[in-house]
């Protein structure tokens, strides 16, 4: 595979779509270059799903854009695809066939996301007078789907527009069969005026009335999003967080009330849950948060811990460190999809930022602390902590929950009202490792009974071999099956 870099040459460009393995895109200076992609699969899994780095346009809306390096390479975010510059294939109605899925597959993928889709002239500027949207709108009595066009199109599956309009629009109630005939109506619509497909590019936008099928948000999920809010609103306006500096004084524990908090990172319905005590940051003495807000507002705080790890990684500039290697290393044998190490670089970061962002990471305590004694806490302090936890992890079916750190073992002691201890060696190169190591699996006590749950004391642990730890953990995972009352 090429060597991925963001040399002095390498330059943005948009993108086009992806039809077959043909795509075009545009340099900053105007030009329009068509490239062939030598694995058309990986990238297609990556393009017009809200994946991709995009560029703010005009009116609120963004096109998803990459770096073509010196070296041939297209990266998008940070991963590379290996393309050739070719002749643009010719316009035929398989080619059109083909575009169709894809915009049947964007539009279907942006109104699930809460997005509508443009098809329209590609380039670095819009173009009103030619285009087709597709997106939902809540009535007050339903949802629909609707498409738009301009020029109004003349078509087969498109009805016959009044005579001297300017654009067209139909729309159907929001059922499976009127979404699955949204590709055709786009590309029927872009046939009227785009010589072919590659000619265009797509564009992005909120809908006012969120995704459809409408989302439901468990109660208890509200909640921690309704604490997330109050807390950044606060650090955005006062510079501090009053709730951190009220838990410092009933716990003793110096936590950064002027740093933003982290409740929790990753996917808020994943089957895989790991709990941490609170996020390990260095101690903060300043009485403010000092210097440029690092978030614009709430929902671009939000939108980056759902995705710490395609923020950070794919399309951010930093480094995994040793601990999130670790934890990948730990979380490739739950369930989480196929996690490689990887030959290249970038394919490491890649596997790193997706199994990160495939689990969910929730913490005990969101404010940050250079470390926190492992001594219990007041009822009174833990209680209310302890029941936003709990209330999360059972808002959505998990395969596993998994406590990680000692710590936890002896914060949530009043809780754990059995347990079964599993003590094992783990093999090392050499052989066997010299260190015991342990894993139990616990049942926590909650309003709606007991919840089982698996405690791993040396997930933190320097030194830990951490693919054979984790490979022994999840073997002795119990989902089912009877444990010791700590009675």
């Amino acid at each position: 595979m090429p060597q991925v870099g963001t040399d002095a040459q390498s330059e943005t460009v948009v993108l086009g779509c992806l039809v077959k393995e043909h795509l075009r895109i545009w340099r900053a200076d105007g030009r329009a270059e068509t490239v062939r992609l030598l694995h058309p699969s990986a990238l297609r899994e990556f393009l017009a799903r809200g994946l991709a780095p995009r560029a703010p346009l005009e009116a609120e809306r963004f096109r998803e854009i990459g770096r073509l390096d010196s070296a041939g390479v297209l990266l998008i975010g940070r991963r590379p695809f290996a393309i050739e510059v070719c002749d643009e294939p010719p316009a035929s109605d398989a080619l059109w066939e083909a575009a169709a899925e894809v915009f049947q597959a964007a539009a279907a993928d942006a109104i699930a996301r809460g997005e509508f889709l443009v098809v329209e002239p590609g380039g670095w500027t819009e173009e009103a007078e030619r285009y087709a949207l597709a997106g939902a709108t809540r009535t007050p009595g339903e949802w629909l789907l609707r498409v738009e066009a301009a020029p109004a199109p003349r078509a087969p599956s498109w009805p016959e527009p009044p005579e001297g309009q300017a654009g067209w629009g139909v729309a159907a109630p929001a059922e499976p069969a009127a979404l699955a005939a949204l590709g055709s109506l786009l590309a029927d619509a872009v046939s009227m005026w785009a010589m072919s497909p590659l000619d265009v590019a797509l564009t992005f936008g909120a809908q006012p009335d969120g995704p459809w099928p409408p989302v439901e948000m468990p109660e208890a999920v509200s909640d921690l999003l309704d604490n997330m809010r109050a807390d950044i609103e606060e650090l955005h306006t006062a510079r501090s967080i009053s709730r951190a500096r009220a838990l410092s004084a009933e716990t003793g524990v110096r936590l950064n009330h002027n740093t933003y908090p982290v409740y929790f990172t990753g996917d808020l319905s994943s089957r895989v849950v790991l709990v941490h005590h609170n996020p390990t940051q260095r101690a903060d003495e300043t009485r403010e948060y000092e210097g440029a807000l690092r978030f614009a507002g709430f929902d671009e705080y939000l939108e980056e811990h759902r995705r710490p790890g395609h923020y950070h990684w794919e399309i951010g500039e930093e480094q995994p460190s040793p601990g999130d290697y670790k934890q990948m290393r730990f979380l490739r044998h739950w369930g989480l999809g196929e996690l490689v190490e990887g030959e290249t670089r970038a394919e490491q970061r890649a596997n790193v930022a997706h199994a990160i962002d495939a689990r969910l990471q929730l913490e005990l305590i969101p404010y940050g602390s250079p470390k926190f004694p492992a001594e219990p806490l007041a009822p009174g302090v833990l209680a209310p902590l302890y029941d936003r936890l709990m209330g999360v992890v059972a808002a959505y079916p998990r395969d596993y929950v998994i406590l990680c750190g000692s710590v936890l073992e002896t914060v949530l002691a009043p809780y754990i009202v059995a347990s079964d201890d599993h003590r094992f060696r783990l093999p090392t190169s050499t052989g066997t490792s010299r260190a015991e190591y342990r894993f139990s699996n616990l049942l926590l006590e909650t309003e709606a009974g007991p919840v089982p749950v698996g405690l791993a004391p040396h997930f933190a642990s320097p030194g830990v071999p951490m693919d054979a730890y984790g490979a022994a953990c999840r073997e002795r995972y119990r989902v089912e099956g009877p444990v010791r009352s700590t009675g």
